[in-house]
Formats: C-alpha cells, sequence, structure tokens
C-alpha cells in the first residue's frame, strides 16, 4: 500500500506542475489588455457570415 500512495502523490505532483504550467501559459495569452472573449465573438461572427455564403 505504501508504494501506491507513494505512486499517487507522485502523480499529484506531477498534474499541480501541469496544471500551473497550463495556467501560466493561459495567462499569458490574456496580457496586453486585449479582451480574449471579444476577439473570440468578432472571430465566431466573421466565421459565421463566412459559412452562410
Amino acid at each position: 500500500m505504501s508504494s501506491f500512495l507513494g505512486l499517487t502523490y507522485k502523480a499529484t505532483r506531477e498534474t499541480a506542475a501541469d496544471v500551473a504550467a497550463l495556467k501560466k501559459k493561459v495567462d499569458a495569452l490574456a496580457v496586453g489588455g486585449v479582451d480574449l472573449d471579444a476577439l473570440a465573438d468578432k472571430v465566431a461572427d466573421k466565421l459565421a457570415a463566412r459559412l452562410a455564403e
């Protein structure tokens, strides 16, 4: 049982590190005063108009 707990602890730490790295990347995308939600809305509108042609 001890080795199971050790492996679980290691996997949890690796997952936490992966989540932290992902958060850092997402935060980097949100810098510069760019509203990513507004940008996505504009892109979606343009794509929808183009697909309707």
